[in-house]
């Protein structure tokens, strides 16, 4: 077996010594080393995901486990911490018995240089003095023959055989066809080395990419840190869940206490997101970086707000909350159309009326401030021009016939007026009689609402129980 698999199974037995305590402080005392989801999970399972993500990064090997040695230690875990050093112990003996091939070649030379005499005699020829190599020889001067000529391994000689190979690559071709195949030989190989560089930029990573999904999910990621908010829910309401929360950009979805979205919050691209070994799970982002305005640098959020923006003039009425109430108040505001938020004179809503884009607002440098639109112009009427708000009114619209009564108020107060008023289903507010709240009755569909050449008229419906 491998050294890493003994490596796992010795981090296997050491857990039977762990109780929960011991897994609660141990999580604590990594700390950052791991993420925030795994440090909240004191089960077998959950530890064993923190040595993954140890392994993962390179904190740990089966060749140096000094770093849980030492873990171990300080959370008083003495016998695991026994056990990892007795591994490392025997592990570092094991090495020290390897010869190295160097140790080897030294030896065989050295046993080389006992030239032995029992080898049958041959006849000596002395070589020319320019290309004859030291031998070792035993001349029996009598027969005036050999009885063995050896090489002798001294340092020139081993130098010699040890470049033998590059001298003949150097080596100056003799023939034009030897130049050819020289020729050939290294185009072939600066080819193949080409090959190799292109494959392993383009396509031969090790590292597995993230495969992102048009609605901006991918599976097998996460991100770190800025942590709004968590719930448990299933993995295909995370995005959703995460798109209806204010201030939440970007979530990761992991089967921590069967299954938990941890929303987040804060401007993330896509690079920010991080690769993890676990299939089950799951992370996105409700802004990409890449819807924002053409015309500014402004990050608008699927949910119609930015940070670091505002909207100028065109004031309704304001009210000191925090930001993240700041939408839900200006859609529950009748005629507020859009809303700025700053923390300037304590923590104001300013909302707005009148129709407006996101190309109106402008960037103000200071990211603590917030702006958005409850109008984004998106839910428009099928079969007519008009722009319907989210709360069902629109501007310069009336609906015809099915008078219940009138009353003479101003245009706020005209849509919780026929919505006190039993029987009263739609609306029209006119500027006739210095206002004029016309409460209609029967069942009735934006359909059926004509645009009118009035700008200061104003028509809506109410959704009632039933």
């Amino acid at each position: 077996m491998s050294g890493q698999f003994d490596f796992r199974a010795l981090l296997l037995k050491t857990q039977e010594l762990l109780s929960d305590t011991d897994r609660h402080r141990l999580h604590f005392l990594l700390g950052d080393d791991i993420p925030k989801y795994l440090r909240d999970d004191p089960s077998l399972a959950g530890t064993l995901r923190v040595l993954e993500t140890l392994f993962d990064r390179s904190i740990i090997n089966d060749q140096d486990c000094d770093y849980l040695v030492d873990a171990f230690s300080k959370i008083q875990c003495n016998d695991a911490a026994k056990r990892l050093k007795e591994y490392k112990q025997a592990h570092g003996q094991n090495s020290r018995q390897k010869f190295s091939l160097e140790d080897i070649l030294l030896q065989d030379s050295d046993d080389d240089k006992m030239c032995t005499t029992e080898i049958t005699p041959v006849t000596f020829r002395i070589l020319p003095t320019e290309t004859r190599a030291p031998t070792c020889t035993n001349v029996n001067l009598e027969s005036e023959e050999v009885s063995s000529i050896l090489p002798c391994h001294n340092e020139t000689t081993v130098y010699n055989y040890k470049y033998q190979w590059i001298n003949l690559i150097l080596k100056r071709p003799s023939s034009t066809c030897a130049w050819i195949l020289l020729i050939s030989a290294i185009l072939i190989l600066i080819s193949l080395a080409l090959t190799v560089y292109i494959w392993f930029k383009y396509f031969g990573s090790t590292e597995k990419k993230i495969i992102w999904t048009k609605n901006n999910t991918a599976k097998s990621c996460g991100f770190h840190g800025n942590d709004l908010s968590s719930v448990q829910i299933p993995k295909e309401l995370c995005l959703k869940k995460c798109e209806e929360t204010f201030e939440c950009t970007h979530f990761t979805w992991t089967e921590h206490y069967s299954g938990t979205c941890w929303m987040k919050k804060g401007l993330v691209s896509k690079n920010d997101a991080f690769q993890t070994n676990d299939s089950t799970t799951m992370c996105g982002l409700t802004n990409d970086c890449r819807s924002g305005s053409t015309s500014s640098s402004i990050r608008w959020s699927r949910s119609d707000w930015a940070q670091g923006c505002g909207f100028r003039e065109n004031d309704l009425s304001n009210v000191q909350i925090p930001k993240e109430h700041c939408l839900k108040k200006c859609e529950n505001t009748f005629g507020c159309t859009h809303f700025t938020w700053t923390e300037h004179f304590g923590s104001i809503c300013w909302m707005k009326k009148g129709l407006v884009s996101k190309n109106d607002a402008f960037q103000t440098g200071y990211d603590s401030t917030l702006c958005g639109m409850v109008n984004d112009y998106s839910l428009e009427n099928t079969g007519s021009s008009l722009r319907w708000h989210r709360n069902d009114w629109a501007k310069s619209c009336d609906f015809c016939g099915s008078n219940l009564l009138n009353v003479q108020i101003p245009i706020e107060p005209c849509v919780n007026k026929c919505a006190e008023t039993s029987e009263c289903t739609h609306f029209t507010w006119t500027n006739h009689n210095n206002g004029t709240c016309w409460m209609k009755k029967g069942l009735v569909s934006k359909n059926q609402a004509i645009p009118t050449y009035d700008s200061s008229a104003i028509c809506g419906i109410i959704e009632r129980t039933r």
